[in-house]
């Protein structure tokens, strides 16, 4: 007997595969024994990272294929030519759409070549651009799925502790007896930069109220930003580059609270179930890009230039952001650090 195929298509950066981990596992719970495909656009950004990083340590995609983009015309034509052409040879069973709002050639392609017609996609006029919902629910909502936030408790425990994250915390001398502050102070954004002195000034009032651990973390391109900060701030340790996805789903496990910018290790966080205290621009709209899940503490100021949608602010002062405070910020971290009994950096 032939298994049902299933294809999922999704592009995006980080953050934006994240947020459609729970999408994902939704369309597994729907067709368990099928073949899964995920389809994603392959980008030749250097801080560009591949979906199978982000989505292979949860187990629930089969196979990932990719298209290219930010490509010149010719290439946009032969890419979209291969995606019909794979979808074709496919045939599957069923296409999601994972995006918001969906590319209308992909549900021409998808409509055209699925079985049944049997394509999911967010529908622009039932679900308008502007209504206040958070990205992933969107994207559940895509897949007409019953799931609710449980589903988010479930996916943190697809990622099992390592051993060697446990040893590195050890290694580097980080008190078993103080909360974990997980701090990603980087972004492939001007827009969404609160700055690092920002992230300084609020580290050390911090300290001044509560003893806590502090590591910062992100990618190859955020080391110098990091060290910046953990050289400017006590108790702090540079984590930025050490660790691959898959590891640094399971660091921030061990974390108390994640404190940083609306960013890709925010949604990472959040998956994993750690309360986020979370620095946002106004240049999207409200809520949209809040991390999954209840009880995160987020900063946002709406001057009138709100929704720019800009990738570099071009308001004098970069109201948005400067508007948000290191004192209000920390009174926050403080108050959420001091309701936390239990410190999660036990290296036993």
């Amino acid at each position: 007997m032939k298994k049902d195929k299933v294809i999922i298509l999704r592009s995006g950066l980080l953050g934006d595969t994240v947020v459609a981990i729970p999408a994902l596992a939704a369309i597994r719970a729907k067709h368990p024994k099928a073949r899964i495909e995920y389809i994603y656009e392959h980008s030749k950004l250097a801080k560009f990272i591949k979906a199978p990083h982000v989505i292979k340590p949860f187990g629930i995609v089969d196979h990932f294929s990719s298209f290219k983009g930010q490509a010149n015309c010719l290439e946009t034509i032969l890419s979209r030519l291969w995606l019909f052409i794979r979808l074709f040879l496919l045939r599957p069973n069923a296409v999601y759409i994972l995006e918001s709002p969906p590319s209308r050639s992909k549900v021409r392609f998808a409509k055209a070549v699925c079985k049944n017609h049997a394509v999911y996609y967010e529908n622009a006029l039932a679900n308008p651009p502007l209504l206040k919902q958070k990205i992933h629910k969107s994207l559940l909502d895509i897949t007409k799925s019953n799931e609710s936030d449980s589903l988010l408790r479930s996916l943190s425990n697809r990622i099992p502790p390592s051993k060697k994250i446990k040893i590195w915390i050890k290694e580097n001398g980080l008190s078993p007896n103080r909360p974990l502050l997980i701090v990603a102070p980087g972004t492939n954004m001007q827009a969404k930069d609160w700055g690092q002195d920002n992230y300084i000034k609020t580290l050390n009032l911090v300290h001044r109220t509560i003893q806590c651990n502090v590591l910062l973390i992100g990618g190859p391109h955020d080391r110098e930003i990091c060290q910046r900060i953990a050289v400017s701030t006590e108790n702090s340790l540079n984590a930025a580059g050490h660790f691959d996805i898959g590891e640094t789903f399971a660091l921030l496990k061990e974390g108390t609270i994640f404190f940083g910018n609306d960013s890709g290790p925010m949604h990472m966080a959040a998956l994993m179930n750690i309360t986020c205290v979370a620095v946002f621009s106004a240049r999207d709209v409200p809520q949209k890009w809040e991390p999954m899940g209840e009880n995160h503490q987020i900063f946002r100021y709406d001057p009138p230039c709100s929704g720019c949608m800009l990738k570099t602010c071009n308001t004098i002062g970069h109201p948005c952001l400067t508007s948000i405070s290191p004192d209000e910020v920390s009174r926050s971290l403080v108050n959420l650090l001091h309701s936390m009994d239990t410190p999660k950096t036990n290296t036993k």
